[in-house]
């Protein structure tokens, strides 16, 4: 079996956020518009997840192959660590926040014990019995946070160090 080297990893991470980024654009704003089939909200917010999570990830494995951070097997360092990375991404605070919201509401909706959609809304049903509520206005939010972030991280990879 063949290893994929660090500088493969995160390229491919990067390409899957982009393409999970493109798959939920696309269905937010053309798609479900059309359709109006709320089953393609929960569809686009799968690929919001992944994307995000795969940007994060993507951005994590390029700063440690630049000898900047060291990844641990403790993903709350690792997140603590992206943290501090954004501001030199430029990627803003609330950008940030938006992003790691994003991963934080993937693993509470895998935990999850049920969704429903009502309204134009994903509701979650979380752990402790309260709900999570997920608006079409809140994923067109998390897509243009991705689409920025994205974008700020392509140009910041593509500069000279």
């Amino acid at each position: 079996m063949e290893t994929q080297s660090i500088g493969d990893l995160d390229s491919k991470l990067f390409e899957k956020a982009e393409k999970s980024f493109q798959a939920a654009d696309h269905v937010t704003y053309i798609v479900y518009p059309l359709l109006k089939d709320t089953k393609l909200l929960k569809k686009s917010l799968e690929e919001v997840f992944i994307s995000a999570t795969n940007l994060v990830n993507s951005i994590l494995v390029f700063e440690q192959r630049r000898n900047r951070i060291r990844l641990s097997h403790d993903k709350n360092q690792n997140l603590s660590a992206f943290k501090t990375i954004c501001s030199r991404i430029d990627i803003s605070e609330p950008e940030c926040i938006s992003l790691l919201e994003m991963i934080d509401l993937d693993e509470k909706h895998k935990k999850s014990p049920s969704e429903f959609m009502r309204n134009d809304k994903i509701l979650i049903l979380l752990e402790n019995t309260k709900i999570e509520t997920i608006s079409q206005e809140k994923l067109k939010s998390f897509i243009n946070t991705l689409k920025s972030s994205i974008q700020k991280f392509r140009a910041y990879r593509e500069r000279k160090f």
